[in-house]
């Protein structure tokens, strides 16, 4: 009988075991499901102002995706801002339908590799730096840049793509208009070497708070200047800026003469 009593006894102390060991996991279960749901996610840390400015700087080169710049800077960004990573504004493509139904799988293989030919530019090209040491919540940001001219390669692009089209009336308008997109880099690969600055100078980022008008002007023209667009500062920028009508017409015509166009179809890849 005594026994009888021993074993019930161990069995109910087992049993209050079990019970505790399940509580204690639910609640390691609960804590862990909270720490997932409430622990702030990368883009949802409160970085300093500095912390920003390196973020949008080293990302930019580097394939910072465009919801990741637009979280940071607290705004929306245009497509054409994107020049690296997955985003890569020279990276869209027509639909999946209109590349089966106009045999476009060559363009976008073509468009992949003459943007990796460009991109490396880019990375290689690319210098960025504080002026000095700077405060982390400062209001200003004297900053040292020298980065790839990618902006004028866009416009040099838009044009060629214009000149491209300009007799060539057959076939799909939005299909044309990729062909001539990828024909276009297709020349400029040629001179990517053109978009190379040399020359560092030094901006002043303003930086109040992101919702101020002078800051986001201010972050814009950072932007600008990391991608390029701002470069004619330099002279030999700013004559390719002025020059650009001719520019274009003598690549096209040197891409004719030596066979990298065909100039029976001027849009075949």
């Amino acid at each position: 009988m005594c026994a009888l009593n021993v074993v019930k006894g161990m069995k109910l102390i087992m049993k209050k075991k079990q019970r505790i060991l399940i509580v204690v996991l639910v609640l390691i279960l609960i804590i862990s499901i909270l720490l997932v749901i409430l622990w702030p996610k990368e883009s949802e840390k409160n970085y300093t102002k500095k912390e920003i400015i390196e973020l949008v700087s080293n990302g930019y080169a580097n394939g910072i995706s465009k919801e990741e710049l637009s979280k940071l800077l607290d705004q929306e960004i245009v497509d054409e801002t994107m020049m690296t990573g997955e985003d890569a504004y020279l990276l869209q493509t027509p639909s999946e339908k209109q590349i089966n139904k106009y045999n476009l799988d060559d363009y976008v293989k073509a468009n992949k590799t003459y943007f990796n030919n460009l991109e490396k530019k880019i990375k290689e090209n690319y210098f960025w730096e504080f002026d000095g040491d700077v405060q982390g919540n400062s209001t200003t940001f004297p900053i040292n840049v020298k980065t790839y001219s990618y902006g004028i390669y866009i416009s040099d692009l838009k044009e060629l793509q214009s000149k491209l089209l300009e007799n060539y009336n057959s076939g799909n308008k939005e299909a044309n208009q990729y062909k001539a997109k990828v024909v276009g880099m297709k020349i400029l690969n040629s001179h990517l070497n053109d978009y190379i600055n040399d020359t560092q100078k030094t901006i002043v980022v303003s930086f109040n708070n992101l919702n101020d008008d002078e800051t986001i002007n201010s972050l814009n023209q950072y932007l600008a200047d990391l991608g390029g667009y701002n470069n004619m500062y330099n002279e030999k920028f700013l004559n390719m800026e002025i020059n650009r009508t001719g520019r274009m017409q003598s690549y096209l015509n040197e891409a004719i003469s030596n066979g990298t166009l065909d100039q029976n179809d001027i849009l075949k890849i």
